[in-house]
């Protein structure tokens, strides 16, 4: 049971990078088919490298009853061994500390993974910046590079050369390390094996087309002026639609108006002053009649008034001279 499970997880593991393989033997066909080997143990367990082909980024790698996995909740690297037809974690690499950090853009964040013999090799990528690790199956570091770019990525052919590649909006990175002979911890940065192309800044680009600013200029003052010369049209013709819809108004009202208003209103104007006259008298004199003929004689009169104890002045006064001595 337990040979079958490998042969089946071998398989599944070939099918998935076979395309990547065919395109890297084609490509780098010149290659030695017999790649080197070289031995590392952790733990006393000895085995050999056996190079191949991964340009096509995946999660879990598996060689030699060694399970490696991306664990991108932790930020880790799950080591794992096939034993007693059972999955045990024997380690927990991880790539890079993600409590209390503010800078989540820098964080290294593991994209891709693989088993090479007794090697595990993983790339992690932050915003603007590559790392590429080297473990045992213990977890020690073997080999460590860091470089500008973002790769995501990697492959090892049979002839010794290790490539790691990737993509995103600033650009495309390139990473070549040959002659490892199987031994990833000999992958090395020098200046022949990076490449980085970053794609320029759209403000770049236009610096490099108008040196001087004056197509930027005459083309913002353009669009400044077009707006203002379209709103312009837009307020005038919505005038001229509101003073054709109230002239419509005023004219269905006219027509709405009866004839005899229309004689009286004619009528009105052909009044002579004789009869303003003669309303001016009326009105005098109906205002004349509203009032009667009063006295104006005014006489004062002396009136006597009764005593009574309402209008008693000493109870108004302060009782302390109300009392007797």
């Amino acid at each position: 049971m337990r040979i079958i499970r490998k042969f089946v997880l071998a398989g599944l593991f070939v099918a998935l990078n076979t395309m990547a393989f065919a395109h890297n033997h084609q490509h780098d066909g010149a290659c030695a088919a017999d790649g080197g080997a070289e031995k590392h143990s952790c733990g006393g367990i000895e085995k050999m490298m056996k190079p191949q082909a991964n340009m096509a980024p995946q999660t879990v790698a598996f060689q030699n009853d060694i399970y490696a996995a991306v664990n991108t909740v932790d930020n880790t690297i799950d080591i794992i061994s096939f034993k007693d037809d059972s999955l045990q974690r024997i380690n927990r690499h991880l790539v890079d500390q993600l409590v209390g950090r503010h800078d989540l853009a820098f964080v290294y964040v593991p994209k891709s993974v693989a088993v090479y013999g007794n090697q595990i090799v993983y790339v992690a990528a932050s915003r603007d910046s590559s790392l590429l690790r080297v473990l045992t199956p213990c977890g020690k570091v073997l080999n460590e590079i860091k470089f500008p770019g973002y790769v995501d990525a990697f492959t090892y052919c049979p002839c010794g050369q290790f490539t790691a590649a990737g993509m995103n909006e600033a650009g495309y990175t390139l990473f070549v390390s040959k002659n490892l002979n199987g031994d990833m911890s000999k992958i090395a940065l020098n200046e022949d094996s990076f490449v980085n192309y970053r794609k320029p800044k759209k403000s770049e680009e236009i610096a490099t087309a108008d040196p001087i600013g004056m197509g930027l200029t005459v083309a913002s003052v353009s669009v400044v002026f077009l707006v203002l010369i379209f709103l312009a049209i837009i307020f005038t013709q919505y005038g001229k639609m509101l003073m054709n819809i109230q002239k419509k108004r005023a004219i269905k009202a006219a027509a709405a108006t009866t004839p005899a208003a229309t004689t009286q209103a004619a009528s009105s104007v052909d009044v002579s002053g004789d009869v303003y006259a003669a309303i001016a008298a009326a009105i005098h004199l109906y205002n004349d009649e509203l009032h009667d003929e009063e006295n104006t004689i005014i006489t004062i009169q002396k009136v006597e008034r009764a005593w009574t104890p309402w209008n008693a002045k000493y109870y108004n006064m302060n009782q302390y001279f109300n009392k007797r001595r």
